[in-house]
């Protein structure tokens, strides 16, 4: 009883056990590469996606900013509102310093404005965020006023864009 009788293969030897070791192992390892590839996938489109928003914030910024550098008030900047959250596909929402809203990309829409409670950017042509702005950073991270502002009345103001 304990040899082999009769055409037995020993479990180690079968062919189907061995078949479908090598099938397990292809799976594993065909499933462990399609999530590393979704994973390096997804972090390429995430990083260009960010890139994407900061670009387009940067845009807003730039334009608001050239706009309270050349103008003396916030009476015309509707178009450029609209015109920026057309571009960029964000709702584009400028506020007053006492929080009344100057210009809203969405107005008359369904989707009432909630302010967030720090302001997404401040557009004041004599203090640049040197982050956001494009036409006043030189490289050495000192310029602060917008160079469009000079020997100009502009208009101070905040914003908050969603």
């Amino acid at each position: 009883m304990g040899g082999l009788s009769g055409g037995d293969v020993p479990l180690g030897r079968s062919l189907l056990i061995r078949l479908l070791a090598a099938s397990a192992l292809v799976s594993v390892c065909s499933i462990t590469a399609t999530a590393w590839v979704v994973l390096q996938t997804t972090a390429v489109v995430l990083s260009r996606e960010r890139g994407q928003a900061l670009a387009d914030d940067a845009r807003v910024y730039d334009t608001l900013m050239g706009y309270a550098a050349t103008h003396p008030s916030w009476s015309g900047v509707r178009p450029t509102v609209d015109r920026l959250a057309g571009s960029t596909g964000h709702r584009v929402v400028l506020l007053g310093k006492d929080g009344r809203t100057l210009a809203d990309s969405a107005a008359g829409r369904d989707r009432p404005f909630q302010p967030p409670q720090k302001a997404t950017a401040v557009i004041d042509p004599l203090a640049v965020d040197s982050e956001l702005s494009r036409s006043t950073d030189d490289g050495s991270g000192t310029e602060r006023i917008d160079p469009r502002a000079v020997g100009r009345s502009s208009c101070p103001g905040r914003t908050a864009y969603a």
